[in-house]
């Protein structure tokens, strides 16, 4: 089960990897925290596996799953806003249905973990039915066949020195801080 979770943040992580262009130290960290809280899934899914009938493992895994789907979000809203990390002409469809999306498992989570104080087993199903909602052809897969920038399929020679330009002095940027 955690390689099927696991599978699902990777994906989720490579649909924001395809459209963020940029990076700075902050965002690095945040990243950092997320792959953190990813690394302890195996661990909590294995105390589900093994204690799923104790209300206290429900919560340690739902909070796990709460962790990085809100600090996903994060991700998402930091490289989005006022397009530090994206393209300017990213299309805001996308930044509102990725956003979107990425929340389902946060709040189920939530969810999962405040009916544990009623039913551990109705917690347990929801933690088993939240990845079907991933595996269903979304909204989000209509943006998969467009390219990252919404407003042409060719860049012309200007844009991709104004992009390579923007690389270059966030690169320089990056170096001077480190």
């Amino acid at each position: 089960m955690s390689f099927v979770i696991l599978g699902f943040y990777w994906i989720g992580h490579h649909i924001q990897y395809n459209y963020i262009r940029y990076t700075d130290r902050p965002f690095l960290w945040i990243n950092v925290f997320f792959l953190m809280f990813i690394a302890l899934i195996p661990f909590s899914t294995g105390m589900l596996a093994r204690y799923g009938h104790e209300q206290i493992v429900i919560i340690i895994y739902g909070t796990n799953v709460f962790l990085i789907g809100a600090i996903s979000s994060i991700h998402w809203r930091y490289a989005t806003i006022h397009h530090r990390l994206v393209d300017h002409d990213i299309s805001s469809a996308l930044v509102t249905t990725v956003s979107r999306r990425i929340l389902v498992s946060p709040i189920t989570a939530l969810l999962a973990i405040v009916l544990s104080f009623v039913d551990v087993r109705a917690s347990l199903f929801i933690y088993a039915i939240t990845p079907i909602y991933y595996m269903v052809r979304g909204r989000i897969d209509t943006f998969w066949k467009q390219p990252a920038l919404a407003h042409t399929h060719k860049k012309t020679s200007a844009s991709r020195t104004l992009l390579h330009s923007r690389q270059k002095k966030q690169w320089e940027k990056t170096l001077a801080m480190m």
